[in-house]
């Protein structure tokens, strides 16, 4: 019994480790509750990702049960795919992620997308993490500059949607900076305008 306990560097920002499972339960079953949806009685949820999203099948469902969706504060819907399809599909995407990202460590599924989707060395930038600790959360530089940056964070945020923080040094000191321009809950082309302005555009 020592396989299948654990997911390595699987959906890293997501919670599906086997001995989590029972917390699962109890957990997304409170966060459905405090938005006023109930999760179905039968419902097994397999994966929390953030605090403010599950996935969950119901344990009647047959062999291959559908997979369901329940975000914060929105009513519980169907994927339209059963299990099998789910786990095929994320372990696909994640493989493609993450040799198409780059990333230099350990960063959340979210955080390898944008990396994937921004072509860092495309446009001259480079990773400037400081945020070695925060899965969520990633630095992006022009490469020669690494302390004018874009802070970017996918914690508690949806697909496809962004906090960051424009910033520039203002001392020696790493904690020296100063932010010239955030956003919150921004799309991609909003994140990728920002950061165009702040690091500069890629030379044609």
């Amino acid at each position: 019994m020592a396989l299948g306990h654990q997911a390595g560097a699987l959906l890293i920002g997501s919670d599906l480790s086997f001995d989590r499972l029972v917390e699962l339960q109890s957990e997304a079953r409170q966060l459905a509750a405090e938005s006023g949806n109930d999760l179905p009685a039968r419902a097994f949820v397999f994966l929390t990702h953030q605090g403010y999203e599950s996935l969950f099948f119901d344990v009647e469902g047959g062999d291959d049960p559908q997979v369901h969706r329940h975000e914060e504060a929105k009513p519980s819907r169907p994927l339209g795919m059963s299990f099998s399809v789910w786990f095929s599909k994320a372990a696909d995407d994640e493989i493609g992620i993450r040799r198409s990202s780059r990333a230099s460590g350990p960063k959340a599924t979210s955080i390898l997308r944008v990396l994937a989707l921004l072509r860092l060395a495309d446009r001259g930038w480079v990773e400037a993490d400081s945020w070695d600790g925060d899965l969520c959360a990633i630095g992006i530089a022009r490469s020669g500059d690494p302390r004018k940056l874009v802070y970017i964070s996918t914690w508690k945020k949806g697909p496809g949607r962004y906090y960051f923080e424009c910033e520039i040094p203002t001392g020696p000191d790493p904690t020296d900076y100063e932010v010239v321009a955030q956003g919150n809950d921004v799309d991609f082309e909003t994140l990728l305008a920002a950061m165009e302005r702040h690091l500069g555009r890629p030379n044609p």
